[in-house]
């Protein structure tokens, strides 16, 4: 009859100890790298308000990662001491994006699109300078 309380209790503690186990693994679940394949600035006289366009591509190791981002779109402007927010955009399916901001003294640019997490899988986010 021990034997039996005691066999009862290890298997218990074994069911309730994987189940704790695999819900810590589904949280961690799996990275996918992201990456700018094409950013640039345009400042054509044809855009509203002698605005500049900030665009770009992102791309992903994983498909699940590529439309829906956030990505923040930043000048660096007055010699490029000062960095301000122009635009912020959302990706489409194929990772473009775009927005409409500041034209004058912009001597760089900054796109950043934010971390993310689709079910199990954390998307990276990143960071690129230049124009």
């Amino acid at each position: 009859m021990k034997l039996m309380k005691l066999a009862t209790v290890v298997l218990a503690g074994v069911l309730v100890f994987g189940v704790l186990g695999g819900s810590a693994g589904a949280k961690g679940g799996k990275e996918a790298k992201t990456s700018f394949v094409d950013v640039g600035v345009n400042c054509s006289p044809d855009l509203p308000d002698d605005k500049c366009l900030y665009s770009g591509v992102i791309d992903s190791e994983s498909k699940k990662c590529i439309e829906g981002r956030k990505v923040k779109m930043y000048a660096f402007i007055n010699g490029g001491s000062t960095v301000k927010l122009v635009d912020t955009g959302t990706t489409s399916k194929n990772g473009a994006f775009g927005g409409l901001g500041i034209s004058s003294d912009v001597s760089n640019a900054r796109w950043k699109v934010s971390k993310s997490n689709v079910g199990n899988l954390t998307c990276k986010g990143k960071t690129y300078n230049g124009v």
